[in-house]
């Protein structure tokens, strides 16, 4: 099954916190030409790829297709049988309150506190804000708060007059199935015991609610509640990597440049007398077609001394220098055919002189993706 059947779809939620066109999906098997298709067709910034860990020989599909990509983290999952286990006493004195709307406050600060150095596939990418991460968070743990109707729900952890923690679980009436989303306890009150009574207090809501098996999930790294998972009588069942792949077809912090050049004759042969290159492919029409392609084609390079005009003299402007670059060439650049150049820069440090620019060449007529390059780029 393909990663387009199995729905990489656009995220707005994701895509509205990180100011970035996301998409995501979950899929065993990768085709790679639909989902280059698909990144190319949506110019994505970020596609998040959920695949099954035994499915690892799948990563280097992702190599074919060419975009720089992560494997950004290892997610386990835990089952628990709740019609056989027994499910332990709660040994703190607690109080679970059901959350509304009026506790937004409350869990937005547990939060806070909670999650400031948690880690997850976010955290594994370098172009997404560590603030936004934790907003995203507090957006999960919001869409659980007096949400019944959508078979979920939040309870917050009090002990005594002092809010302490909370769990968000997800459930469904039809399988007879749960599931603990998200849970947390202060770091004041950690080591107490009390991340196992939460998990105890959902465990016995559900058994008596007459739901048959409740799951749970964390970052593979996550090692303490894995331990707690497993005296509560939880069994590991699954594993997944996530992969972000880092396209970057449309984020850019400034304007997007675009200009047009027309690949002529003139400008095969000065580059091919500059290079030495004569390679049939680009000087003689009838090989070039003898091996399949429609016409000459000019040398794959022309397109980075087109942009090295641009960064070194419009912007970053003078004493900009290349620290590294990688291009995909997807078409060929044909002889006397128009191009459309659009030059983007996802990430800038103007501080550092730092600069990440992602160019794209297309068709002018066919407006398909011909070329794209990653530059980095400092300014002295």
């Amino acid at each position: 099954m393909s990663i387009i059947n199995n729905n990489i779809t656009y995220s707005k939620v994701e895509s509205d916190r990180f100011k970035l066109k996301v998409y995501r999906g979950n899929t065993s098997n990768i085709d790679k030409k639909e989902l280059l298709t698909t990144i190319l067709e949506n110019k994505i910034d970020v596609s998040i790829i959920r695949m099954p860990s035994h499915k690892i020989e799948q990563q280097f599909e992702l190599d074919k297709i060419g975009f720089p990509y992560i494997c950004a983290d290892t997610l386990v999952y835990y089952k628990s049988n709740l019609e056989k286990s027994s499910i332990n006493p709660i040994k703190n004195d607690l109080e679970f309150i059901i959350a509304t709307d009026e506790h937004t406050d409350i869990l937005d600060s547990l939060i806070n506190s909670i999650f400031i150095g948690y880690t997850n596939h976010y955290n594994s990418n370098p172009l997404l804000p560590k603030g936004d991460i934790l907003n995203g968070y507090k957006e999960w743990a919001r869409g659980y708060i007096n949400n019944s109707t959508n078979n979920k729900t939040t309870w917050i952890v009090k002990q005594g007059k002092e809010n302490i923690g909370f769990a968000t679980c997800s459930f469904n009436n039809e399988t007879s199935e749960c599931e603990g989303v998200l849970y947390g306890v202060s770091e004041s009150h950690s080591g107490m015991g009390i991340y196992g009574d939460i998990i105890r207090f959902t465990q016995n809501h559900f058994k008596e609610n007459g739901f048959k098996t409740m799951s749970v999930s964390t970052q593979i790294q996550n090692i303490a509640v894995q331990k707690v998972w497993t005296r509560e009588s939880f069994f590991i069942s699954e594993a997944y990597n996530t992969y972000h792949i880092n396209s970057l077809l449309s984020a850019s912090i400034n304007e997007i440049h675009t200009e047009d050049i027309t690949i002529n004759e003139k400008l095969i042969n000065d580059y091919a007398q500059f290079t030495e290159d004569y390679n049939p492919i680009h000087t003689n029409e009838e090989f070039a077609k003898s091996i399949g392609l429609e016409d000459k084609i000019a040398h794959g390079i022309i397109s980075n001394a087109i942009l090295t005009k641009y960064y070194g003299t419009i912007f970053p402007g003078n004493g900009t220098l290349f620290k590294k670059y990688s291009y995909l060439f997807f078409l060929p650049l044909y002889i006397n055919k128009t191009y459309t150049i659009e030059i983007l820069f996802p990430i800038a440090n103007k501080e550092k002189g730092l600069y990440k620019s992602v160019a794209i060449i297309k068709d002018k007529l066919t407006k398909e993706i011909c070329l794209v390059a990653y530059n980095d780029l400092i300014k002295k």
